[in-house]
């Protein structure tokens, strides 16, 4: 399920409906996806002119397996790669948690700690 326009070049992808709307306002500057399932990620067709990919995933074994795939199929592309992470279970959950200024606070030093997307630090 895509939310925002098809030819962004900053991409977040996330499982579930939750964890991309949970994280999308705090991302105003990406498009974003909800594949539905950590297995649905292996089938993701990227944008062509896909210059960035978020990867949203949850703390589970299954989702660590999924995000880790599309960060290396990904990179072998030439896309420049983020996997960003909760604190709790989901990203759902950590915004339940916390305010949302908080959660956008630790997304965005995820994205400065890594240094690679500055459009979208």
């Amino acid at each position: 399920m895509r939310f925002g326009p098809l030819d962004a070049d900053i991409l977040l992808v996330g499982e579930g409906i939750e964890t991309v709307l949970s994280m999308a306002p705090l991302l105003p500057e990406a498009s974003a996806i909800a594949a539905l399932s950590a297995a649905h990620r292996f089938l993701l067709a990227l944008p062509p002119k896909l210059a960035t990919l978020l990867i949203a995933r949850d703390n589970n074994p299954a989702e660590r397996s999924a995000a880790d795939h599309l960060n290396e199929q990904t990179e072998a592309d030439g896309i420049a790669v983020q996997v960003l992470w909760p604190r709790l279970i989901d990203f759902n959950a950590d915004l339940r948690q916390w305010e949302w200024q908080a959660l956008r606070g630790r997304i965005r030093s995820q994205l400065v700690t890594e240094g690679r997307l500055h459009r979208a630090a």
